[in-house]
């Protein structure tokens, strides 16, 4: 948790990822919204959060209960969730008084409570989510034991609160629009302490057909496990064709080892190191990244876009960067071309700007 001042205001920041080790998207995802934040003249210190102990936990649980009501489902989960906010958002707004907003990047597992709280306080709240929650498909969360349909509506209700909601995806950024919420589109792109090695990549970059397609990614995530699994099985049917070599790489990836022993261009290479990775992406034709219907939209896509490697995948793959050059959506007559960097560049500075502009007209 972090407080950002500038000149004349103090914001409250919390970010999901930016502490936790080396790099993946949801990091990359965290350092780009702490970049842009000083962008806009703010300078970060580190704040400690304040534990609660047990008795706290129950009687913040019930005065949230009582004041606010709760996060569907009523759980222990949903208690002991919006305690744990209530009594340290609580005293952190009391022991700084300057805060004018709460910026809170991640809104799963009932964190969008935090609307309540804020709003109690008299403070303005600014989400960033990920994703919408309660459309991507988590097992064993305790938030997901209601309908698809129900958790949506749950969540609506406190996007609505918010001052702004900063959505990754163009899709998402349409659709918290229709239902009355104050979205905007805020794209990813890698921070600057990645962009050395993707300016590298893409100055130093050989395509080689022997190589051909890479697929990377986390397949221990369900989501992008079960992507490849499909495709992988409508190849292993005949039902898709790819006209490429492909491998796959990354952690869990030996999951497909089995799955790819009939299909003689593909190999499965297992999680690879750093350098390995980058030797893979150095020499690929292309990324082919197949993924399962859900919100939010994949990093590496961008990744790729700014290193000048092609992309294809499926359209839940490649959401909010269909039309892009470079990124092709799989089919027939599919189209291998580098992508378009400083089209790329130009476009997101765009909305870069107006969130760095919302920050000054706090």
């Amino acid at each position: 948790m972090y407080l950002a001042q500038n000149n004349n205001k103090t914001l409250l920041v919390d970010l999901a990822f930016v502490d936790y080790d080396g790099w993946f998207g949801g990091k990359a995802r965290s350092v780009q919204l702490k970049e842009l934040i000083e962008e806009a003249g703010f300078t970060f210190s580190r704040i400690n959060l304040p534990m609660p102990n047990k008795l706290q936990v129950l009687w913040f649980g019930l005065l949230f209960f009582l004041r606010f009501g709760y996060f569907k489902p009523f759980c222990y989960r949903s208690l002991v969730n919006s305690a744990y906010l209530f009594y340290r958002y609580r005293k952190i707004l009391r022991d700084n008084p300057q805060i004018s907003m709460v910026i809170k990047e991640g809104t799963g597992y009932g964190d969008l409570v935090l609307a309540d709280i804020v709003k109690f306080y008299n403070r303005k709240i600014v989400f960033i989510p990920a994703n919408i929650e309660s459309l991507a498909d988590y097992d064993n969360a305790w938030t997901h034991t209601i309908a698809k349909t129900q958790r949506f509506s749950n969540e609506i209700r406190y996007f609505k609160k918010a001052d702004a909601v900063w959505c990754i995806s163009e899709e998402e950024t349409w659709l918290l629009r229709i239902f009355g919420c104050n979205a905007r589109f805020l794209p990813y792109s890698p921070p600057k302490v990645l962009t050395t090695i993707i300016e590298n990549r893409r100055l130093n970059r050989k395509a080689d057909e022997i190589f051909g397609f890479l697929t990377f990614g986390r397949f221990d995530n369900p989501l992008h496990r079960g992507g490849l699994l499909n495709f992988l099985t409508k190849l292993q049917q005949g039902k898709v064709k790819f006209p490429y070599k492909l491998k796959i790489a990354g952690v869990g990836s030996e999951y497909f080892a089995s799955l790819v022993n009939g299909l003689s261009d593909v190999k499965v290479l297992g999680e690879l190191t750093d350098s390995e990775l980058e030797n893979c992406l150095l020499k690929c034709m292309g990324t082919l990244f197949w993924h399962q219907p859900s919100s939010g939209m994949l990093t590496r896509v961008p990744d790729m876009i700014m290193s000048g490697i092609p992309v294809i995948g499926n359209e839940d793959a490649v959401k909010s960067y269909l039309w892009m050059k470079g990124v092709d959506v799989w089919g027939d007559d599919m189209i291998l071309e580098p992508p378009d960097y400083n089209e790329f560049v130009k476009k997101n500075k765009i909305f870069y700007s107006e969130f760095i502009d919302y920050l000054a007209d706090i």
